[in-house]
């Protein structure tokens, strides 16, 4: 008997003394997520024993903060509003019916706890997960134009992230980026999305110039045919150091009132703009020197994301924006009075017609496009191109209240609103301790070698989990970078990254090995069994109670995965799976010989391989199985080295096209797509896991009766405590040369206010993506404060918050860890 229809669910529940037919509710999906089977019974149970309103019931039932305060629970205040807590809970408990589903609740406080029975849980939440596979904790109606309709069409999501500018270096907030949009695309495709994902270059502007200028000065074709990418970086940092004085000194002069001009028109400055106006006006030679450049660094980003196992549908870039919509921009701009000559420059008093303060520049006074021209531009090609329903840039938020917010109110003075609308910046943390662990002149590259050589000596100080894995280089380097990702996507996004790379590595309980162990500890178990086989009504009663703990924790993954598509923040659903594998640790410490002693718990276990394997997968972490003839002994792991020549798999690249302007997009290979994710409107929301070496469970956050998400969003933000909340000020260097901030005026005449000194940028107006010092300190119109304060508004995907719950858990996972898409190898199984 299946449960894929309502009818044949309620047979089933029939079958199991639960009476039927289900009640139904406007945001339940019981086909979906089994944890709204019993929302719907208790709803039913509440109103009819209190004569509340039936959607009120349901909304004041959640999902508690760990399986040990029950399955569920009740909120009372919002149950039965302006009623005695104590009374109404001591009364609902006393008149609670006999039920199949459910053990007697408990009363809490304000919280009316109920649990699942463990004779009925397993006989009906096994055979649920059976019909669904792979599916469950999917939704492929949510990525619908239609609501229940294929016909309908998928919605169109375009992703911008990783983006790094091709003259500079591979920076920290570009490899959280990476990593992050990677999750954000798989979560969108599990929700029945139609994903394509874009890595938007900084090939063009004057960071290039400031590289053509390197070329001239210290280029030598003898050392960049030995090391092209190296070669480049190097000349680049040479510039660097008699740019930064210059960028200096042109500060120093604007802060005190003065005219940069004098500085600006001569020496790098001068040298930069002006290799940048040839680029702009088709020279011959510094074009071919662009096309080299852009040709050398796009092959060495590929090789970095194939290590990353990271996908690309196209690589687009600043230079492939067309002269021709950018013109159209700028007639819709000058023809509305939007934007305004002034020192030469065309500019927009965002004051004037945005109230936003400050100003923007369009060109600038050497006739130069900036890169918010070119951004606007992006935009409105793109929408023609894709017809998208969303686009998300995923960028560090110290961009948000400047490039973006200006961005998309430009789109709106421009009369596009609907298109503005459907924009979405989905911010970070800038702050990572990576080039604190590595230098600043580390490449990714040689990031990468470290974690892998660190992987081989976690194997070695944990031989028999090693063993389990396999001892292959592939082995070490496919663990390695779960590791790395996993430490990327275990803080929440607002939060800063430790980045702990001896940690990250290990196998302790929140890091990417960890979760590799437990799986393959899990494939091991069941390869001795047949888990298509049902078991016996009598084995169903064999479950111990840490296996219906496991089983507790299984039937909240769909409501796990929604909240994690709602919020963005895949720290929800690796802490999750990081309980989901302390729990399986805890069973099989029962486990006599480490096998399954029935089919019922072969069963289960199965049932656990799939949810780990669908969450892992969500997140970029690709379940690694080492065939058991390929298993180290522990004595071979003592001789594990890795080769200084060929230290890692050599890796599929995918192909790239449309080197030229406009001459195309490059689409890569191997393209896979993850199906779709449940969601509900009525899902109750979970705000953080604290992750520790217990690993408690999630914090109980409903959404408010009534609360919008920007509301909710805002109250968040007040309530969170401890380590767990969106930071007050990030902090911005004043000796800073590679972290300009935000796309400004170079004209001192029309400054609108100046602000703090801390932050350097330049007339051009400097990409969100990478912003380096070469762009000009001098020239800022405006400068950022020291400290840039992120409040709500600038969060919008800060965890909601629950008008009944004061105090937020603190999350602690700072050192979880996930990672990529690992390719297969010879010796490696990709699950």
């Amino acid at each position: 008997m299946t449960t894929s229809t309502v009818t044949d669910l309620e047979a089933v529940l029939e079958q199991l003394g639960v009476k039927v037919p289900i009640r139904q509710f406007s945001s339940a999906d019981v086909l979906k997520r089994p944890l709204d089977i019993g929302r719907s019974y208790l709803a039913d149970i509440f109103c009819r024993l209190i004569e509340c309103d039936p959607e009120v019931a349901y909304r004041s039932i959640h999902w508690p903060n760990d399986i040990f305060n029950g399955d569920l629970a009740v909120i009372l205040p919002k149950l039965s509003h302006g009623a005695d807590s104590n009374a109404v809970g001591f009364d609902l408990r006393n008149k609670f019916p006999e039920n199949s589903l459910f053990m007697l609740p408990f009363q809490d406080g304000v919280h009316l706890r109920i649990m699942f029975s463990p004779k009925t849980l397993p006989r009906l939440l096994l055979p649920y997960m059976n019909d669904r596979q792979n599916s469950y904790g999917r939704y492929e109606s949510l990525g619908l134009h239609g609501p229940s309709s294929l016909e309908a069409g998928r919605k169109k999501l375009l992703i911008e992230f990783s983006s790094p500018n091709i003259a500079s270096e591979f920076q920290a907030r570009h490899l959280r980026s990476t990593i992050l949009g990677a999750y954000i695309a798989n979560q969108y495709e599990n929700m029945g999305w139609d994903v394509t994902r874009l890595n938007y270059l900084g090939d063009w502007g004057k960071p290039m110039g400031l590289l053509g200028v390197a070329w001239e000065k210290f280029g030598s074709e003898e050392l960049f045919q030995a090391d092209p990418a190296g070669h480049l970086h190097d000349i680049y940092h040479k510039i660097l150091e008699l740019f930064v004085p210059e960028q200096a000194a042109s500060k120093k002069i604007r802060d005190e009132g003065g005219d940069p001009a004098s500085i600006e028109g001569q020496g790098v400055f001068a040298e930069r703009n002006a290799f940048f106006k040839r680029m702009e006006d088709d020279d011959e030679q510094a074009v071919a020197l662009w096309k080299r450049a852009r040709d050398v660094n796009i092959k060495n980003y590929t090789d970095l994301y194939a290590r990353l196992n990271v996908r690309f549908d196209e690589y687009s870039g600043e230079s492939q924006v067309r002269l021709e919509t950018m013109m159209e921009v700028e007639e819709i701009l000058k023809s509305r009075g939007i934007s305004e000559e002034s020192a030469g420059s065309w500019m927009i008093d965002l004051k004037k017609h945005a109230k936003i303060s400050g100003t923007a520049i369009i060109r600038d006074r050497t006739g130069s496009s900036t890169y918010l021209l070119r951004d606007l531009a992006a935009v409105l090609e793109r929408s023609r191109k894709y017809s998208f329903d969303k686009m998300i840039y995923v960028v560090a938020a110290d961009q948000h209240t400047t490039h973006f917010s200006r961005l998309f109110k430009i789109l709106e003075l421009m009369d596009m609103s609907d298109l503005a609308n459907k924009l979405q910046h989905v911010q970070f943390s800038n702050v990572s301790k990576m080039s604190e662990k590595f230098g600043n002149d580390r490449t990714l590259d040689e990031i990468l070698d470290q974690f892998q050589k660190a992987m081989c000596e976690s194997f070695k100080i944990h031989p028999e989990m090693a063993s389990l894995l396999g001892h292959s280089e592939e082995s070490i380097f496919s663990i390695a970078i779960s590791a790395l990702v996993a430490g990327e996507l275990s803080s929440k996004r607002a939060q800063d990254n430790a980045f702990e790379v001896t940690r990250m590595t290990s196998f302790e309980p929140g890091t990417g090995p960890y979760l590799q162990y437990w799986y393959a500890r899990l494939c091991t178990i069941l390869d001795a069994y047949e888990t298509s086989i049902k078991p016996s009504e009598e084995e169903f009663d064999t479950l111990s109670d840490e296996d219906f703990s496991l089983l507790r924790l299984l039937v909240q993954f769909p409501d796990i995965t929604h909240l994690a598509y709602e919020s963005l923040e895949p720290a929800t659903v690796m802490a999750y799976l990081v309980n989901l594998a302390v729990q399986l640790e805890v069973c099989f410490d029962e486990c006599e010989n480490n096998v399954a002693n029935n089919l019922t718990q072969a069963n289960l276990y199965e049932a656990t391989r799939r949810v780990m394997e669908s969450g892992m997968k969500l997140l970029g972490i690709i379940p690694v199985r080492v065939p058991s003839e390929q298993l180290a002994p522990n004595h071979e792991l003592e001789k594990l080295t890795l080769s200084e020549e060929s230290d890692r798999p050599e890796e599929a690249q995918p192909t790239i096209e449309g080197i030229l302007p406009n001459e195309g997009t490059p689409v890569s290979e191997n393209v896979q797509t993850l199906t779709e994710t449940t969601l509900s409107d009525s899902i109750q929301v979970l705000d953080e896991v604290e992750i520790s070496e217990k690993a408690p469970a999630l914090d109980e956050l409903v959404v408010p009766d009534g609360v919008t998400d920007t509301e909710a969003q805002s109250r968040s933000k007040e309530t969170l405590t401890g380590d767990c909340h969106v930071p007050e000020s990030i902090a911005v260097c004043e000796e800073c040369t590679t972290h300009d901030i935000i796309p400004v005026s170079e004209e001192v005449g029309v400054i609108e206010e100046h602000l703090p000194e801390a932050t350097h940028s330049s007339e051009e107006g400097i990409s969100p993506h990478d912003c380096p010092p070469s762009e000009g300190v001098g020239t800022l119109d405006e400068s950022v404060p020291e400290e840039i304060h992120i409040s709500e508004e600038i969060a919008p995907d800060a965890p909601l918050a629950s008008e009944d719950v004061s105090d937020l858990l603190q999350t602690d996972m700072d050192n979880i860890s996930v990672s990529q898409e690992i390719k297969p190898s010879v010796e490696i199984q990709v699950v």
